[in-house]
């Protein structure tokens, strides 16, 4: 079993570098593990914040579709 370095973790995922090589770095969350190297980490890193950026935008043009003014009263 190779050594490990932790790099992040939470309640949710946790994420190591194996150390020996020093190249492989396992993601897992929960009972799921996936091995990257670092490359390739970036770029599922890269490709989920992008993700999170457009889920943000539409949540904000989303708003604002839904922020309707009221009328003033006594007009209808």
């Amino acid at each position: 079993m190779p050594k490990r370095h932790s790099l992040a973790r939470n309640s949710f995922c946790r994420i190591d570098q194996l150390c020996g090589c020093g190249r492989v770095i396992e993601v897992s969350v929960g009972a799921f593990s996936l091995r990257f190297d670092a490359g390739s980490l970036r770029k599922l890193g890269n490709t989920i914040n992008e993700a999170l950026s457009k889920l943000e935008r539409e949540s904000e043009e989303a708003a604002l579709l839904l922020d309707v003014k009221p009328a003033p009263r006594g007009q209808a």
